[in-house]
């Protein structure tokens, strides 16, 4: 039809377009359900031939339940509906503007291209990021106003904090996504009922609906990501005004981050500072991890986090917030110290009691992940950096199967290739040492037709980490601009 095939369902419009200037000759393709073009072109020896077409979308109607005023949810739309009424506004855009289209994706694609490293790490973080882009929805709300979400692959869980610890390293790129979750997540903090403590909820809902925490509302044997969540949110806090510098966002934020970092103080353990309630962890596939008290990769990250935040306040001329937050990254230092003396290394735990307790991990390396990516100097982060640099390669050779990773913990036959990326990315820059661990989450995926897998429990077994976002850690050597 002039041009045009279009396929419709339920309101959702997609459209394949030959340009007006496109002089080949087309024939309607009636052998199979296809609905596209063929076209039919004699070619002389040596002659090349460019054929453009758009292929566009659009669905105008609601595409998501916003329940965070249960008496008044709210209805949201795609964001490009803000400018586009309907399908045929979206061509006409596509095709007055297709020559910078073309421009600005080529110069996006020139990043990956232009990146020297081996095809293969290409085409996995080719997969990871178009796996990411499926995950994310640009909606607005009934005021007009933006709202940005990134589901948690499979499980469909609407922008967990912990999943952002990975994603937002795009936030380079793209720092409005960045803010426009901060500014979410600050409506998500609630009160654990145990024992009265703030923290952050795991997630806004589920699908296309939040307004709510499917992890701590509707799974109810699940424990919340208290103190975890409550560090991530000042880590990516800080994460975003060092890449953006924005004030007037800083002070809109620093009250929830510092209301959370103060409910993790009061989490800490006697004079130790290491919590020891609330400390469920991300790593779930891993039991000790997950489950072990006075957890020192959460420890870690407390210390981190308070760090961080001391120097927001600062920049807001904050003293007294700051004295608290340095006082306390103070403790946990001279507790992870005292356990390196007497173990020789860092172990998971400080409690002896739990049956894991002294079995090592790379995992506390992933607290300086946005260490690493602002380039923090800092004393007490610097300590800490020797203390795990002094045996992280031991550690690091004593997890690797050879087949298909790197184990998360001793003797647990589970990988996760976005927070190993992660790992590799602070043992590059902090402890000098170069890593491709890359190269067992291509073998796991080189093959994989559906969207990018990350991890496997075992040299047989995958796991549902099947489309994942969380991949896009791998783009951490292309965003930082370093060579290891």
């Amino acid at each position: 039809d002039n041009g045009k095939n279009y396929i419709e369902k339920d309101q959702k419009k997609l459209v394949l377009k030959r340009l007006q200037h496109d002089t080949s000759k087309y024939y309607k393709d009636n052998e199979d359900d296809s609905r596209g073009f063929l076209a039919h072109n004699i070619l002389k020896s040596g002659e090349k031939l460019t054929l453009n077409y758009i292929y566009a979308g659009f669905i105008g109607k609601p595409v998501f339940l916003n329940k965070l005023n249960r008496r008044k949810p709210q209805k949201l739309k795609f964001y490009y509906t803000k400018f586009f009424t309907d399908i045929d506004n979206v061509l006409d855009f596509a095709e007055q503007n297709y020559d910078k289209i073309l421009n600005e994706s080529g110069f996006f694609e020139n990043l990956l291209s232009s990146y020297e490293a081996p095809p293969e790490k290409k085409f996995l973080i080719a997969i990871a990021f178009r796996t990411f882009l499926a995950n994310t929805w640009l909606l607005i709300n009934d005021e007009e106003q933006p709202e940005y979400y990134v589901w948690e692959g499979g499980y469909g869980l609407n922008s967990p904090i912990d999943v952002a610890m990975e994603v937002e390293l795009l936030a380079k790129l793209f720092p409005w996504t960045l803010k426009l979750q901060l500014m979410q997540w600050k409506k998500y903090i609630t009160i654990n009922k145990t024992n009265g403590l703030y923290y952050l909820m795991h997630d806004m809902g589920e699908n296309q609906e939040v307004g709510y925490s499917y992890y701590d509302e509707k799974i109810l044997q699940s424990k919340p990501l208290a103190v975890e969540n409550n560090s991530n949110f000042t880590i990516l806090l800080y994460w975003f005004y060092h890449i953006t510098k924005d004030k007037e966002v800083l002070e809109q934020l620093y009250p929830t981050a510092f209301k959370l970092l103060i409910a993790n103080i009061k989490r800490g353990f006697r004079k130790r500072g290491i919590a020891n309630i609330d400390t469920t962890t991300t790593y779930n596939a891993s039991n000790t991890l997950y489950n072990a008290p006075l957890n020192t990769y959460l420890g870690i990250k407390q210390c981190i986090s308070y760090i961080m935040g001391r120097e927001l306040s600062s920049i807001l001329g904050l003293k007294k917030d700051s004295e608290i937050l340095q006082k306390e990254a103070e403790k946990i230092l001279e507790t992870i110290e005292f356990e390196e003396k007497k173990c020789g290394y860092i172990p998971i735990s400080l409690d002896t009691n739990f049956p894991s307790w002294d079995k090592k991990t790379i995992a506390t390396a992933d607290p300086f992940f946005y260490v690493a990516m602002c380039g923090l100097k800092d004393q007490i982060i610097d300590k800490l950096i020797e203390l795990l640099a002094k045996d992280f390669k031991n550690i690091y050779h004593a997890n690797d199967t050879g087949i298909y990773g790197i184990r998360l913990v001793e003797d647990e036959e589970i990988t996760w290739f976005s927070k190993v990326a992660v790992i590799d990315a602070v043992s590059c820059i902090l402890f000098k040492i170069k890593r491709d661990s890359w190269k067992y989450a291509h073998k796991w995926n080189e093959n994989n037709p559906l969207a990018y897998c990350d991890g496997a429990f075992s040299e047989k077994k995958e796991w549902n980490g099947i489309r994942f976002p969380r991949g896009v850690s791998l783009m951490w050597e292309m965003i930082y601009d370093y060579k290891c």
